[in-house]
């Protein structure tokens, strides 16, 4: 009977380590929840009033962008808008708040500016293309 006992010992001590490794903290899971991040003080209010303007420019620029037909502007400002608000609002998302402006401003002045002149370089969009041939070579003798 005493035999019989310590398997017992033995199995609910090989449960425990088992139950012991399941809780492993994984490389890839999101940090703990910051209890502090969605509490009604003076700091959580003014980041509501920053949101607000920062949504109601993002909104504004989504509609002009989708009046003027405007795709690409229309879509990335979209993502941007939701990604923001998912970014200030969740609690869990500490360090993009530091990364998620300097990413906004390198789509904007960088990324944006040299896929644009790509484009612009390889259609007639420019201001110098709209002569025709004869126009041109009337102008270069003109000078």
């Amino acid at each position: 009977m005493s035999n019989l006992h310590s398997e017992d010992i033995a199995v609910e001590m090989e449960a425990a380590e088992v139950k012991k490794a399941s809780k492993k903290k994984s490389r890839f899971a999101l940090p703990a929840k910051d209890p502090d991040a969605n509490k009604w003080g003076w700091g959580f209010v003014v980041k509501v009033i920053l949101m607000a303007l920062v949504n109601a420019f993002g909104v504004y620029v989504i509609i002009i962008s989708y009046v003027k037909d405007s795709w690409g502007i229309f879509f990335a400002m979209l993502a941007l808008v939701i990604i923001a608000d998912w970014v200030y609002f969740s609690g869990r998302t500490l360090p993009l708040k530091y990364i998620l402006p300097g990413l906004a401003f390198l789509l904007v002045f960088q990324i944006y500016t040299i896929f644009y002149t790509v484009y612009v370089s390889f259609t007639n969009y420019g201001d110098g293309h709209n002569a025709t041939k004869q126009v041109a070579i009337d102008a270069l003798l003109a000078q």
